[in-house]
């Protein structure tokens, strides 16, 4: 009997394995990177950092330069599922770039129409168990990209620029992912991201920079979606057709994205930002009223990232103004606690991870003085990194290379993506020598679309002057009062002839990663066979006891 009491328990345990093999998808070692800073909310604060090392060291693991400016924030994941993550980012050279993160060797790159200021997006978007790419780009296409070898999957094109980044998630909870996103035409899209056709759009008015923030605010079990506005308004959407909610009015343009957490421990959501009318802000996430607002001295472009940065059971909120402060603020009343001052404005938007292993969260944030800081909670400088570029790209922080340091991951104006890691043993690798063929040919494609870009007709709305389309990040966006920029796109004719990914543009690609599934069927077969031999085993004992019995 206790033979056959082992043999029932091996086979209740080989279906309960096969059970949860067929009902639990394939997951990734970071298996998606829903929208900047790989959370919906934006809150930017990453409490699961995955190390077991500590330093107080930063040193340069690798850089490769592109040659252009880099914008972008870098998204992480293990795109072509072979154990190791890859670096995705874009380029104002109109590239999308997948390196490898541990050498900086290029995976594959992908070339578009225009700059790409727009952060991607990795996510499964048609359930092939391989991660997709999804960004926008000034050539004012989204696009969708199979992560394994850079083909393009669909592309959806809007009115103007696409500087926002994608927000994909489940807006309904029918099991189907949607891609909200805005533009520079002034609308907010929902997309289906499986095919990219559009389900609907609302113009909310010259939407520049700011990525949509995703959360339930009225509690109706749909995702709404929050989006700043170049018409100087924050606006409350509903997800399911697009009509707005509330919205709240500021004295300028938004530039930065929202973010959105219960930031004084009432159960309820807020939602913060800032405006270039220098303020910083917090409303109701439900109703759109004010709960305060912390003047600065300067335009505030950057996005907050909010947590209990000290421990002392009170949210905070840390942001950057172009006054060249970094602000610690109260979450309950927007009392300033501290401030770090760079020697340049603060356009990057600030992340928080416990970068050296004391319990407490710090900051780390770029500066257009060239720099990148390491600020602790009391507002002290751990560290700094210097390049050759401002930086206005918020970086990404994990641990890359699972060597249990975490690494910094960024762009710069210098035309540069850097690596740096915590690790005090870290040898940079020498990628410069990778510089020449790779940096001639962007400046040369990049020189073909000059041109085009003229055809972005970029008009100062007070002046009526035309701003130079090819510096579009820069402070020509103002003029001396800080007013909002439109830009309307006047002739958009080009056509992507880079032989090396547009060959399928016109089709949708649906690309089987064969290794993957044939692994699973492994996998599978063996589950099978076990079941099948505890089955066996069981049948045979079970005639054994009868004959026994008898």
């Amino acid at each position: 009997m206790r033979h056959l009491t082992t043999t029932r328990t091996l086979s209740f345990i080989s279906i309960l394995a096969l059970l949860i093999f067929i009902t639990i998808p394939q997951t990734y070692a970071y298996d998606t990177w829903t929208t900047y800073q790989n959370d919906i909310r934006h809150v930017s604060a990453i409490t699961a950092p995955q190390f077991t090392n500590a330093s107080e060291e930063i040193k340069l693991k690798w850089r490769y330069t592109i040659g252009l400016q880099v914008d972008s924030s870098p998204a992480i994941a293990d795109i072509d599922n072979d154990g190791r993550l890859e670096i995705i980012i874009g380029s104002f050279d109109g590239h999308l770039y997948v390196f490898d993160s541990e050498n900086g060797n290029i995976a594959w790159k992908y070339k578009t129409g225009g700059g790409i200021i727009s952060s991607p997006t990795i996510i499964d978007i048609n359930n092939d168990s391989q991660l997709d790419i999804l960004f926008g780009s000034d050539d004012t296409y989204i696009y969708a990209l199979n992560g394994n070898n850079g083909t393009l999957i669909w592309k959806f094109k809007t009115g103007n620029l696409v500087h926002s980044s994608p927000t994909v998630t489940d807006i309904n909870h029918d099991g189907t992912l949607e891609v909200a996103i805005g533009s520079s035409d002034g609308y907010v899209y929902l997309l289906n991201a499986r095919d990219g056709t559009e389900i609907w759009k609302n113009n909310v008015g010259g939407i520049f920079l700011s990525s949509p923030a995703i959360t339930d605010i009225n509690e109706n079990n749909i995702e709404d979606i929050i989006i700043g506005t170049g018409n100087f308004n924050i606006v409350a959407l509903e997800g399911t057709d697009g009509h707005i909610i509330w919205n709240y009015t500021t004295d300028d343009v938004i530039l930065g994205s929202v973010a959105i957490a219960d930031i004084d421990n009432n159960n309820e959501l807020e939602v913060v930002f800032g405006s270039s009318d220098f303020n910083i802000y917090a409303l109701t996430a439900k109703t759109g009223i004010l709960k305060w607002s912390q003047k600065t001295d300067d335009r505030v472009l950057s996005t907050p990232a909010i947590y209990d940065i000290n421990n002392d059971n009170t949210t905070e909120i840390v942001i950057g103004s172009t006054d060249r402060h970094l602000y610690i603020l109260n979450g309950s009343n927007g009392e300033i606690l501290k401030t770090y001052t760079t020697e340049d404005e603060i356009m990057s938007s600030p992340v928080l991870v416990d970068i050296n292993n004391d319990s407490y969260m710090d900051i780390i944030v770029g500066s257009n003085d060239r720099s990148i800081y390491a600020i602790n909670h009391q507002g002290t400088e751990i560290w700094s990194f210097a390049t050759e570029g401002k930086i206005v790209s918020p970086p990404t922080v994990l641990d890359i290379d699972n060597d249990g340091f975490l690494d910094v991951i960024f762009g710069s104006y210098d035309g540069k993506i850097y690596v740096l890691s915590t690790n005090p043993d870290t040898e940079t690798l020498n990628l410069e020598a990778d510089l020449n063929a790779d940096y001639i040919e962007t400046l040369t494609e990049y020189e073909e679309r000059l041109p085009i870009s003229a055809n972005y007709n970029t008009i100062d709305s007070n002046s009526g002057k035309n701003i130079d389309p090819n510096n579009i990040t820069d402070d020509n966006y103002y003029d001396n009062n800080a007013s909002y920029v439109t830009a309307t796109n006047n002739n958009m004719t080009k056509k992507t002839t880079d032989s090396e990914n547009n060959k399928t543009e016109n089709n949708i690609t649906k690309k089987i990663d064969i290794l993957t599934y044939a692994k699973s069927l492994a996998i599978f077969t063996i589950l099978v066979l076990l079941i099948f031999i505890t089955y066996r085993i069981y049948k045979k004992r079970t005639s054994i006891d009868y004959l026994l019995k008898r």
